[in-house]
C-alpha cells in the first residue's frame, strides 16, 4: 500500500505538471491515498480485470482528479485522467522492462525510478524554458 501510495503521488505530480496546474501537497496526498486503499481493497476483494475493475479505475481516477485540482471543470479532468493513465501505464511498462532487463524486481524498480527521474527533470526543463520565453516575448 505504501508503494502505490508514493507511486501515484508521483503520477499525480506529473499529471499536475504536464497540465500546468498548482500542485498542493496536501490534495495529492489525499488522492493519493485514497487511491492507495482502493488498489488495496480491490486486491483484497479478489476483483479481476473486466467492467467493474475497469469502471472503478475510471471512477477512482476522476474522483483523484477532482481531489488533486484546483480551480477544474470537466475538460480539465477529463485530461487529467487521460494523462494520469498514460503516465501509469508508461511507468508500469518501464518497471516491467527494468526487471526483464535486471532479471531482478529490485533493480527494475531501480531502473524505472532512473528513467522516470530523468523523463521528469526534461518535462522540468522544458516547462521551464517555455516559461522564460514567454517572459521574454
Amino acid at each position: 500500500m505504501i508503494e502505490n501510495l508514493f507511486l501515484d503521488g508521483a503520477m499525480l505530480v506529473l499529471t499536475l505538471i504536464l497540465m500546468r496546474k498548482r500542485i498542493r501537497i496536501r490534495r495529492v496526498l489525499i488522492a493519493a491515498a485514497l487511491g492507495a486503499v482502493t488498489s488495496t481493497l480491490m486486491l483484497v476483494l479478489g476483483l479481476h480485470f473486466g467492467l467493474i475493475y475497469i469502471l472503478i479505475l475510471l471512477g477512482m481516477g476522476s474522483v483523484m482528479m477532482g481531489i488533486a485540482m484546483e480551480n477544474k471543470n470537466k475538460n480539465d479532468i477529463f485530461l487529467g485522467i487521460v494523462y494520469y493513465f498514460t503516465l501509469v501505464f508508461v511507468f508500469s511498462k518501464l518497471l516491467k522492462g527494468g526487471e526483464w532487463i535486471t532479471k531482478n524486481r529490485l533493480n527494475g524498480i531501480v531502473v524505472a525510478i532512473c528513467v522516470i527521474g530523468v523523463m521528469s527533470i526534461a518535462l522540468l526543463y522544458v516547462l521551464y524554458q517555455n516559461r522564460k520565453n514567454r517572459q521574454n516575448t
